[in-house]
């Protein structure tokens, strides 16, 4: 049913659907030119390594798949901010669960050398640096205040044989690095603080 006084803003709703419609007819690549006009930072670039991940829900108990993950130690081009973030990932996941070297693999077991339609447990660590005012919609240029925020991720997996992923997320839970990244306090001003999202396998 429709509301009474919205039929005094039928005309502004046309308008709205008319900017919608041109915005669905783009082809994909004309979005993503449209993305980057509007976009108020670049993206995060930081170095990867090749990573073995120990997957959870293996009916074998143990497959490992190669998967780039973050390096801890990022090369001195990588913003001192963002290293800051690799730093509190890597310590906050725990190495084991992203491990670099190439594990011995246990006879009977699968290793995957790519696995690119897997979907990976992930953990994205969301650092809040200040809030950006006057950002701008890409599909109805309305303007808005923006939580200015970098993002660095990893997928990950078992640090230990038959680790179970609400283990594993426990562990990360307690770990002292989990807290001290979530109990930063916010830039003057902003009222969002860093967050941990972590994603079950599967899901992401």
């Amino acid at each position: 049913m429709t509301r009474y006084n919205n039929l005094f803003r039928a005309a502004e709703f046309e308008a709205e659907l008319t900017k919608l419609n041109t915005y669905r007819a783009l082809s994909r690549s004309a979005k993503q030119a449209l993305y980057k006009t509007v976009a108020t930072k670049a993206r995060v670039r930081y170095q990867r390594d090749i990573g073995y991940i120990r997957v959870f829900k293996a009916a074998t108990g143990l497959l490992i798949v190669k998967k780039l993950v973050p390096n801890a130690t990022q090369p001195a081009g990588v913003a001192a901010k963002v290293s800051e973030q690799i730093t509190a990932l890597t310590g906050i996941v725990g190495l084991a669960r992203i491990p670099i070297v190439e594990p011995t693999i246990p006879a009977g077991l699968i290793f995957l050398d790519n696995a690119k339609k897997f979907k990976f447990a992930k953990l994205s660590c969301v650092s809040v640096l200040g809030e950006t005012v006057g950002a701008t919609g890409r599909v109805f240029s309305n303007t808005y205040n923006k939580v200015n925020t970098d993002t660095v991720s990893t997928v990950f997996g078992q640090d230990s044989l038959l680790e179970t992923f609400a283990a594993a997320t426990a562990s990360i839970m307690a770990n002292a690095a989990y807290t001290a990244f979530i109990g930063i306090e916010p830039p003057a001003g902003t009222f969002s603080s860093n967050k941990i999202i972590i994603i079950p396998e599967g899901s992401n």
